[in-house]
């Protein structure tokens, strides 16, 4: 498998962000669209993975190249970029779920992947954020709120 080693790497020549933005998507998506091996991704988790990048190619395709800049385009490719390197990485096998609610939470959870790294189960959560940012226990003095609360509690319920 000959993966590129950043998604993110295109034509620095092109200053465009919308042109930049739709070719790390096709980068991307040429990644994820190739044979793997059904010990590595279900056929399930792989489609919704390439549907998923497909959606986000469709919005960027919305927007004119070389419009003049109105501020940033907010675009989740960061974090498609980021499951594929999760679910592309050789310490990763069995990936089931991708993008789906946890089952069996007593509250509605968003689970981004569940698989196997280094034969063990996991759940994971992907962001491509700064992780000075995510928090996902309270201060010691508050309680938790919003998401971090549904984790914390569906985390605690599940056998």
């Amino acid at each position: 498998m000959n993966l590129p080693s950043d998604f993110s790497a295109v034509d620095d020549d092109d200053d465009d962000e919308v042109v930049q933005l739709k070719q790390r998507c096709t980068t991307l998506r040429n990644a994820i669209d190739q044979p793997f091996p059904s010990s590595k991704i279900s056929v399930s988790s792989k489609l919704t993975l390439l549907r998923l990048v497909d959606a986000e190619h469709r919005f960027l395709s919305r927007f004119p190249p070389h419009r003049h800049r109105l501020g940033s385009i907010s675009s989740n490719l960061g974090y498609l970029e980021s499951l594929a390197r999760i679910v592309l990485h050789p310490s990763v096998a069995s990936v089931t779920r991708l993008s789906r609610p946890l089952p069996a939470a007593p509250v509605p959870v968003h689970l981004d992947l569940v698989c196997n790294v280094r034969r063990s189960p996991a759940w994971l959560l992907v962001s491509d954020r700064n992780p000075n940012h995510i928090s996902w226990l309270p201060p010691a003095a508050t309680k938790a709120s919003g998401k971090e609360s549904n984790w914390l509690s569906a985390l605690r319920d599940l056998p």
